[in-house]
């Protein structure tokens, strides 16, 4: 598991866990979150059962 806040301590480690520099993941994070965002709001108006509801 990536523990993100040691890992934005060193550009070295963020490089070997996730191939991206610490300045380059600062950039990506918002708009990976505004597109996660985007998803669930979406994903959540075809629910027919509540989370955990079962299949």
């Amino acid at each position: 598991m990536l523990n993100v806040d040691v890992a934005l301590r060193s550009d070295r480690t963020m490089k070997a866990k996730t191939g991206l520099s610490r300045i380059e993941f600062q950039h990506l994070c918002p708009v990976f979150g505004q597109a996660l965002s985007e998803q669930m709001q979406s994903r959540r108006a075809d629910r027919q059962r509540q989370r955990g509801g079962g299949g």
